[in-house]
């Protein structure tokens, strides 16, 4: 008898843990990959889309700044340890092991950035800038003598104006090549790099609208293309 119990106790886990999964593949992944992203920006080609040919995860997220690219490009422009920070939680960055202090106001001496330069995660790595068009967008990512085998990555911040407003998107391109586990890492980060993005971009547009209203003029970061 209790044999049979533990049987149907493991049978309805099992259906219950299949479900789960089920619902998160089905409905919640394809949301939060599209997370505030409309079927044009989904589709648009962005630039940064070059550097990854056959992306095995694709993410495009969006949200709507009631602010001017000029007041948004400065908190872009430094982004990472040592610098402006992420923008995103700090106690999920901190139990990562990494040392970042987000700002709540510019900083003059973190207002240049150029390709070739890069942006410091924490423990040793650094997102390589790839390329800069000020005002409009900002992309980094793998680059191209990289050995082969490596996972190559993009990530493409781009600014688009409507109206007064600015859309602000946000799309990473992965390529895996199938290493053990390669599947598993990509389930399993989807949701966490969900939560810390859609933080950053809130945390971007909390900031820049305040720029915005409390500046006759945004400051103009200066930049080097």
């Amino acid at each position: 008898m209790r044999r049979d119990k533990r049987l149907r106790f493991a049978s309805v886990l099992t259906a219950v843990g299949t479900g789960g999964l089920a619902a998160y593949w089905l409905i919640l992944r394809p949301w939060h990959l599209r997370w505030g992203a409309t079927q044009e920006e989904f589709t648009r080609p962005m630039p940064g889309d070059e550097l990854v040919q056959r992306p095995f995860y694709v993410s495009n997220r969006a949200i709507t700044v009631r602010a001017r690219p000029e007041a948004i490009w400065p908190w872009l422009v430094r982004l990472g340890v040592g610098s402006q920070g992420f923008y995103s939680y700090e106690w999920m960055e901190r139990l990562a092991g990494l040392r970042i202090s987000t700002v709540e106001h510019l900083l003059p001496e973190f207002q240049t950035l150029e390709p070739g330069d890069t942006i410091p995660t924490g423990r040793g790595l650094h997102l390589p800038v790839r390329a800069v068009e000020p005002y409009g967008s900002l992309v980094v990512g793998s680059r191209p003598e990289e050995p082969p085998g490596q996972s190559q990555v993009s990530w493409s911040l781009g600014l688009y104006p409507q109206n007064g407003f600015t859309r602000m998107v946000s799309r990473v391109r992965t390529s895996y090549f199938w290493r053990p586990g390669d599947p598993l890492v990509a389930f399993f980060l989807g949701p966490l790099h969900f939560l810390m993005e859609r933080k950053m971009l809130l945390g971007i547009r909390q900031r820049a609208e305040a720029l915005e209203a409390g500046l006759d003029k945004p400051m103009e970061a200066t930049v080097s293309a």
